[in-house]
């Protein structure tokens, strides 16, 4: 965004101008924020969603502090836990279950974890099955549930600080995120395009693949 025009500037620039010119010029110009805010979970775009802890749950929740420290074969089998639940639970279950993921994905260490693990492929399909009508069609055409299948990877996204190569290419990521732009419900459209701009954001602040990490003189 150009940056604002002050006032002494302003006057300077009108007078060199002159008036119509100068307030076309004004027409263009806009105030330039000085910080990166979110897209996805932005109360400027959509009213903030309070969360609390889901109960009926068919594993014991683990907050973020013992979800990062516990060794790594304890995870492993938490996490299966809850990609069994996600996969296979009645259709409260998966929304609580994609609930309480949001809720500790708040965190870097727990974005990062989930978002390259199976946990994040298995998001994308059930989008997908709405799409292809595989396994999982009938409870993936719920919009309750497809909202909070965005949710998670719009935050997963916007809070995780590395992503596995794989995990943007040929994962069908994009093409899910694309296909909630077009949704009849303004709210997966919103969450779709919330996703979408964090992952269009992570990609463009990555370095290009053959980029120098320094320069000698």
């Amino acid at each position: 965004a150009a940056m604002g025009l002050q006032p002494q500037a302003g006057d300077s620039l009108r007078s060199r101008l002159g008036a119509a010119l100068f307030a076309r010029v004004r027409e263009l110009a806009t105030v330039s924020e000085p910080g990166v805010r979110p897209i996805s979970g932005n109360p400027q775009i959509e009213e903030p969603e309070v969360l609390d802890m889901p109960s009926d749950l068919p594993f014991t929740p683990l907050r973020f502090e013992e979800v990062c420290s516990r060794p790594h074969t304890e995870l492993e089998a938490f996490l299966t836990k809850v990609y069994r639940c996600i996969a296979q639970g009645s259709s409260e279950q998966k929304i609580n279950a994609l609930k309480y993921l949001e809720l500790i994905c708040c965190h870097m260490q727990v974005a990062d974890l989930v978002v390259n693990s199976s946990l994040l492929k298995l998001v994308v399909r059930m989008l997908s099955a709405r799409r292809s009508g595989g396994t999982g069609h009938a409870a993936a055409a719920m919009p309750a549930l497809r909202a909070r299948l965005l949710s998670l990877i719009g935050q997963l996204l916007r809070h995780a600080c590395y992503l596995e190569p794989g995990e943007t290419e040929g994962s069908g990521l994009f093409e899910v995120l694309l296909e909630g732009l077009g949704d009849a419900e303004v709210v997966l459209r919103r969450r779709a395009a919330a996703a979408l701009g964090e992952l269009l954001f992570y990609i463009a602040t990555q370095p290009s693949p053959g980029a120098a990490v320094g320069r000698s003189e």
